[in-house]
């Protein structure tokens, strides 16, 4: 399996058919991305509540950097945005 690809479609399909069996210790998914397009919210929106969570903010502070999860989620966004 290529990393850092977007894969869309049903999750037990995309398993199946690209990631070898027993090779997968952890499987995290955040849906933020996807909300943001639905509800048809823009990049700058969607930065600007991501970086509104307390939590984020504590861990995070005020600036997105490159490693932050806010971050991933808005490369995300970018992404799906592409696939449109």
């Amino acid at each position: 399996m290529e990393t850092n690809v977007l894969y869309y479609g049903d999750n037990l399909d995309i398993l199946r058919r690209y990631v070898e069996d027993e090779s997968v210790d952890l499987i995290y998914l955040d849906p933020d991305a996807a909300y943001f397009h639905l509800y048809g919210l823009s990049r700058d929106d969607a930065a600007y509540i991501l970086t509104t969570f307390a939590a984020m903010r504590e861990e995070e502070g005020e600036q997105l950097t490159p490693t932050s999860p806010a971050s991933a989620v808005l490369d995300a966004y970018d992404k799906l945005g592409e696939a449109k």
